[in-house]
């Protein structure tokens, strides 16, 4: 079990789930966390009761069929600074043609986080299938109490991790607008993601001086997509003060909204180079 990098959470409702930028303000949580990913998450059995006996846990050597969509039900079960996100949590699974859960090829995967919840592939559709992505679409991660956002991201990606081959290094987060922010987050609690692509907002957590905290997100790249009429659009200039030339910038004509297919795809395309 590898250690990963520390984050922070502001109290109360979380304002840095919410689509428009808040004052910096004074850190209140610290969450710590670790994690093996890919093969290294053995695919076991249940050996404890569920949360919820009304909703348990899907199987984890459940069949899953090639160029499907499932409905996963998973737990997180959190110790420490992470048990207030111990929880029955949910997520849409999307396997790419040619899946074989079995096989020992590795899967790449793309996470994604709506800010009304219920998550789904969008204008990036196309794109996932094309490339043979396995997609996952978080149901409880939304704007409001970090618990549940946290707690969902938590549950899905270690789930995912032990029922397929995850590729190491090549996963992907990206959301829109408070789906955004969370996404900057997720990124720091596990390791191995490639990308971060931002849809109509910047990152979680301002620094006194301006710019975002990303001493946490290791990410090679960071893409933000933006409307030029979107109220955020202003946090370009801060992403890119952040981040420096690890950020491009992939603007549309349109207001806040998740980006159309051109843009989304042409920041998906820059994650296989």
């Amino acid at each position: 079990m590898s250690k990963v990098g520390r984050n922070y959470f502001r109290s109360g409702l979380l304002a840095i789930l919410l689509c428009w930028v808040p004052p910096a303000s004074g850190i209140e949580k610290n969450i710590t966390g670790s994690s093996t990913t890919g093969a290294s998450l053995n695919p076991t059995t249940n050996r404890t009761a569920p949360l919820n006996p009304q909703d348990p846990p899907t199987p984890i050597r459940q069949p899953l069929p090639a160029d499907s969509n499932l409905r996963i039900t998973c737990e997180y079960r959190g110790t420490g600074p992470e048990t207030n996100f111990t929880g029955v949590y949910h997520y849409q699974l999307w396997l790419p043609a040619g899946f074989d859960a079995q096989s020992a090829a590795t899967w790449k995967v793309i996470f994604i986080a709506s800010p009304q919840g219920h998550a789904n592939l969008g204008n990036m559709a196309a794109w996932i299938a094309a490339h043979r992505y396995v997609a996952v679409g978080l149901e409880e991660s939304k704007n409001g109490p970090a618990e549940p956002v946290i707690g969902n991201f938590l549950a899905a990606h270690d789930d995912i991790c032990r029922r397929l081959h995850v590729a190491e290094g090549q996963k992907i987060c990206t959301g829109f607008s408070g789906g955004a922010r969370a996404s900057s987050t997720f990124v720091t609690l596990r390791p191995g993601f490639r990308a971060l692509i931002l849809q109509g907002a910047g990152c979680a957590l301002n620094l006194p001086d301006g710019t975002y905290d990303i001493k946490n997100i290791n990410t090679p790249q960071v893409s933000v997509t933006m409307g030029t009429q979107d109220g955020n659009a202003n946090e370009i200039t801060r992403l890119r003060r952040s981040f420096g030339p690890r950020l491009q910038v992939f603007e549309f004509n349109g207001g806040h909204q998740w980006a159309p297919t051109e843009s989304i795809e042409a920041a998906l395309e820059r994650t296989l180079k």
